[in-house]
């Protein structure tokens, strides 16, 4: 079912059972919000539980599925992080046994909404099999850059704001089609342009970048030795708060995704989808390797490897690090 689907049917009677699964966090937490927003705000913190399962026993999980709430109303029970519908997790017997017990003969006075968003789930397990046949399922897929792009101009045009399609794939491109980034820039966008004309120079000004993105920035401005630029996007970097820890995993990620799709012989859709990557990313990073050899890239990953190491182990200057790194190229 898609979300647009179990909002419109299910959002104010909440079926007894729920599977959130797919790879989009973002619109889970847009759907969770909804949901609470249903209760009344003075209600709401005793009628809706979060359990982290990674945290919480699944024992207490079961006690919190068969009480109910205080006030009378329903009660809902969200869990997070299910690794036991995974095949790097399991239950004991007994909890199994609880837990299908559960799924035949629900509390119909909650609503149980597992989400397995993000989690590779092991579809052969019998509480997987189960859980299919005694629930509603929910699909929160990552949209294609096509389709925020939609979103995004539907925005603009909703609120009678002129963007050129150039424009608008700048600013897209700026936050790496990142849905949370796009949430809390396009107002911002919006706001300016009820008044000026939105150009790449505002989107420069307002926007904040994601450092993923940023990062391939960088990682684009090395292999093309343009050092004055590598430095400029590294402080940037640092301005916005990342560690030079963080902007090197960024790098070494960049790197090793650019390995993997040099010697994987796949399509870049191939690739995203057999790494769980963000298909624009994948794309970004492919056309970024055309033309190197894969043993220049190696050399760099090798090179972020090690500094990677120093950063952790000595109190050598992470910037003369940096410096040392785009010189070598």
């Amino acid at each position: 079912m898609k979300i647009n689907d179990f909002t419109k049917n299910y959002l104010n009677q909440l079926p007894p059972v729920t599977l959130f699964q797919g790879t989009e966090p973002y619109f889970v937490e847009k759907t969770i919000n909804q949901i609470k927003a249903t209760f009344d705000p003075v209600d709401r913190e005793e009628s809706i539980q979060i359990l982290d399962l990674s945290k919480t026993s699944f024992d207490e999980l079961l006690v919190q599925l068969e009480e109910v709430s205080l006030f009378g109303t329903s009660k809902v029970i969200i869990v997070n992080n299910p690794i036991f519908l995974t095949s790097k997790g399991s239950l004991d017997d007994k909890n199994q046994k609880s837990f299908l017990e559960y799924l035949d003969n629900p509390n119909l006075e909650n609503n149980f909404i597992i989400n397995s968003v993000g989690l590779a789930l092991d579809k052969r397990k019998k509480t997987f099999k189960q859980l299919l046949k005694q629930s509603v399922q929910v699909d929160f897929e990552e949209l294609k850059p096509q389709d925020i792009s939609k979103m995004a101009q539907s925005a603009f045009t909703r609120n009678k704001i002129e963007i050129s399609r150039d424009d608008l794939t700048f600013f897209l491109e700026t936050i790496g089609y990142d849905l949370r980034l796009l949430d809390s820039n396009l107002e911002k966008l919006i706001l300016f342009g009820k008044t000026q004309s939105i150009t790449q120079q505002v989107i420069i000004d307002l926007t904040d970048s994601n450092p993923q993105d940023e990062s391939f920035q960088l990682a684009d401005a090395i292999l093309s030795n343009n050092q004055k630029r590598a430095i400029k996007i590294y402080q940037n970097l640092l301005d916005l708060g990342t560690s030079p820890i963080q902007i090197n995993a960024l790098l070494l990620s960049q790197y090793r995704l650019m390995l993997q799709i040099m010697s994987s012989g796949l399509s870049n859709d191939a690739v995203a989808k057999e790494l769980k990557k963000h298909p624009f990313r994948v794309q970004k990073v492919g056309e970024a390797t055309r033309g190197l050899s894969i043993e220049d890239v190696s050399n760099m990953y090798l090179n972020l490897a090690d500094i990677d190491y120093k950063l952790k182990s000595t109190t050598t200057d992470p910037e003369l690090m940096f410096q040392l790194l785009i010189a070598k190229k």
